[in-house]
């Protein structure tokens, strides 16, 4: 699916009640050049288990990204949900001082 080109536009999103996650794919040189975002999830920690993946599905893969969806219960091909403005500035369970001091940085 990263080969086809699926993702190079369009992240794949994870979602759970107010939790939203986009993961985001970066291909050939743009691999080598990207920035992750290491910052704790607002939300994440909290998550329920009534959990999403939404997937986007195009392209030569499309029917049978479909298909594959379609048998599960947490996989989705259609839009993710717009985030909420609770899920964007909520506050995190994680302490992210002390990850921080467990990595020694």
């Amino acid at each position: 699916m990263i080969s086809s080109g699926s993702f190079d536009d369009r992240p794949i999103v994870v979602t759970a009640g107010p939790f939203q996650v986009a993961v985001t794919i970066a291909t050939g040189d743009a691999a080598f050049t990207v920035e992750e975002n290491l910052a704790p999830v607002p939300g994440g920690a909290s998550a329920v288990a009534a959990w999403k993946m939404y997937i986007p599905a195009r392209g030569s893969l499309g029917a049978a990204l479909e298909a594959a969806a379609a048998a599960l219960d947490h996989v989705s091909t259609g839009t993710a949900p717009e985030p909420s403005e609770k899920a964007s500035t909520g506050s995190s369970a994680i302490d992210a001082a002390a990850l921080r001091a467990l990595g020694g940085r």
